[in-house]
């Protein structure tokens, strides 16, 4: 990991965060029916791409599939 990188990009959200940047995105987000809340969601319970061909790449080398993560 390059740690010069990630102190500049959690600086950067902090800052983000204490400019007001982050509840402004926020409010919009909420204004506007939470449309990234939605995708997120579907990443989380949806077929996705990635999961596609890392399940086929599974079956390649014949290798178990992780434990899915447990559904709340």
């Amino acid at each position: 990991m390059d740690r010069e990188a990630m102190l500049t990009a959690f600086r950067a959200t902090l800052e983000d965060i204490k400019t007001g940047g982050f509840a402004r995105r926020f409010q919009d987000e909420a204004a506007n029916g939470y449309p990234m809340l939605e995708i997120a969601r579907g990443m989380i319970h949806g077929p996705m791409p990635i999961t596609e061909a890392e399940a086929s790449l599974r079956r390649l080398a014949r290798s178990p599939a992780p434990e899915p993560p447990p559904t709340t």
